[in-house]
C-alpha cells in the first residue's frame, strides 16, 4: 500500500488512507463513502467490502478468491487503472507483493535488491527496531520442527514477516502463533487449500471465525486465522503418511560440459533447481499397497534407499518440492 500511496501522490490523486493493517474492512471507510459527491467512482484498495458499496465502483485487490500467480497484483491493478507503466523497482515491490521472496527471485533480482524490498515492505508494516529483535529471539528459540519438513513457531511478536524473512527456504511449511491470538501459515498452495477447505467447514458451526489468504497460489501460499488450530492438528496435516509409494524410472545421462566428473559431483546442480534427496520410508505408507513389497531383498537394494537417508549407490533419487 505504501507504493500504492506514492503512486497517487505523484499523480495528484485524492484518495483517503486510514493507513490500516491486513484485513482492513471497507466499513472503516463508512464516513468518507456518506461524503462522496453525486457521480464519483470510488475505488476500494485492498478492503474486506463488508457494507454496501455504490454499483460502478471498483474494487482492487489480490487476495483470498482474487489470489493467484496470474492475477495482477493491487499495484498492478493501479497503474492499470492509470494507464502508467511500472519501473523496475515498482516491479519488484509488485513481485514481492505476491510472491515474497520467490516472486523477486523468479524477476532476477539481485540480493541486494531483495534485501532492499523486503526492509521496506517490513517498514510499511510496521515492523520496529524492537519487532526485529524479538524475530530474531524467536527464531533462535522458539521454533519446533515436526514432519519431514515444517515448523511450529511461537513468535514473540505478531509481525511475522521480521521472522518468516529470517528462516525463509528452510521450511516447506511454516506455522506460527503470535502473540495476539492469530495463526499464519506459510508454506505450499496446497496446504492453504487444505487449511481454507478445513476452516470453510469450521465457519459451519463457527460463524465468528475468519480466515484469510492469498499470495502466489496454487504454488505457494500464505493463510492466518484468528482461530488457531492446535499443535496436535498441525502435526497430524504435516505428517499424514501416503496411502502407497510408487516408483517412477525416467533414466537419462548426465554429461559434464568442461571436464570428466564423477556423476556424484553432479548432484548439487540438481539441489540447487528445487530438486531434494528424498529416504524411503517403507513404513510411512500402507504396505498392502507399496511396490516396495513386491520386489526381492537384493532388488529393493538397488532401488530404494533407507529410512536413514543413506544413499551411497549410484542411483540417485529426487523429490521436487
Amino acid at each position: 500500500m505504501a507504493e500504492i500511496r506514492s503512486v497517487l501522490c505523484s499523480r495528484n490523486m485524492a484518495f483517503h488512507d486510514r493507513r490500516l493493517s491486513w484485513g482492513a474492512k471497507l466499513s472503516a471507510y463508512a464516513d468518507e463513502m456518506g461524503r462522496l459527491p453525486d457521480g464519483a467512482t470510488p475505488v476500494f484498495i485492498e478492503l474486506i467490502p463488508d457494507i454496501p458499496f455504490p454499483d460502478g465502483a471498483v474494487v482492487i485487490d489480490h487476495h483470498g478468491e482474487r489470489a493467484g500467480r496470474d492475477e495482477p497484483t493491487a499495484l498492478g491493478q493501479v497503474a492499470d487503472l492509470l494507464d502508467i507503466r511500472l519501473n523496475r523497482r515498482q516491479q519488484l515491490i509488485s513481485a514481492n507483493d505476491r510472491g515474497h521472496i520467490r516472486g523477486m527471485e523468479a524477476m532476477g533480482a539481485t540480493p541486494d535488491e531483495i534485501m532492499e524490498i523486503r526492509a521496506l515492505d517490513r517498514k510499511a508494516q510496521g515492523v520496529t527496531e524492537e519487532d526485529e529483535r524479538l524475530a530474531q529471539e524467536t527464531v533462535e528459540k522458539c521454533l519446533e520442527i515436526v514432519g519431514p519438513s515444517g515448523v511450529i513457531i511461537h513468535s514473540l511478536t505478531n509481525r511475522t514477516s521480521a521472522v518468516t524473512d529470517r528462516i525463509y527456504g528452510q521450511f516447506r511449511h511454516i506455522f506460527i502463533y503470535t502473540p495476539d491470538g492469530q495463526m499464519h501459515y506459510f508454506g505450499t498452495g496446497h496446504m492453504v487449500g487444505q487449511l481454507r477447505k478445513c476452516y470453510e467447514k469450521f465457519q459451519g458451526t463457527n460463524p465468528s471465525a475468519e480466515f484469510w489468504f492469498g499470495v502466489d497460489l496454487p504454488d505457494y501460499g500464505f493463510f492466518g486465522t484468528d482461530t488457531p488450530l492446535d499443535k496436535e492438528e498441525i502435526q497430524e496435516m504435516t505428517q499424514r503418511k501416503s496411502c502407497s509409494h510408487h516408483l517412477f524410472m525416467f533414466p537419462f545421462t548426465v554429461t559434464p560440459k568442461d571436464r570428466a566428473a564423477d556423476f556424484m559431483e553432479t548432484v548439487p546442480s540438481a539441489l540447487g533447481s528445487g530438486w531434494l534427496a528424498k529416504a524411503f520410508d517403507p513404513t510411512a505408507g500402507n504396505p498392502g499397497y507399496s511396490e516396495y513389497f513386491y520386489f526381492h531383498h537384493f532388488v529393493r537394494d538397488a532401488l530404494y534407499s533407507g529410512a536413514d537417508g543413506d544413499d551411497d549407490f549410484p542411483l540417485m533419487k529426487y523429490l521436487y518440492l
